[in-house]
């Protein structure tokens, strides 16, 4: 998916699907910049013989890591790592008051 970031804006880095959806990161944007853009940048400089239409059975050994990806942004300084906390306020409609 495809996202316009401007600075100052805070990302919450997920990825999966469905059972497998997960959080990974939160972070601040430090200048403007498209999605899109910023992972083709990431994949031609970091993995330039990578192929998506590679056999995934194959893919173990050659596919990037999502953790590369975030690590990457911050030291080029699209976005700067922020320090968060996960407030979880119950379970089916329960509030956790312990």
């Amino acid at each position: 998916m495809n996202m316009k970031i401007q600075i100052g804006d805070l990302v919450l880095l997920s990825e999966g699907k469905y059972s497998d959806y997960g959080i990974l990161d939160t972070f601040r944007a430090l200048k403007d910049f498209d999605t899109s853009d910023v992972i083709r940048e990431f994949m031609a400089k970091e993995y330039p013989d990578y192929d998506p239409d590679y056999d995934p059975e194959d893919w173990e050994e050659s596919r990037p890591e999502y953790e590369d990806l975030q690590k990457w942004v911050i030291s080029v300084g699209y976005v700067e790592e922020l320090k968060t906390v996960e407030w979880h306020i119950g379970v089916y409609g329960q509030f956790d008051t312990h």
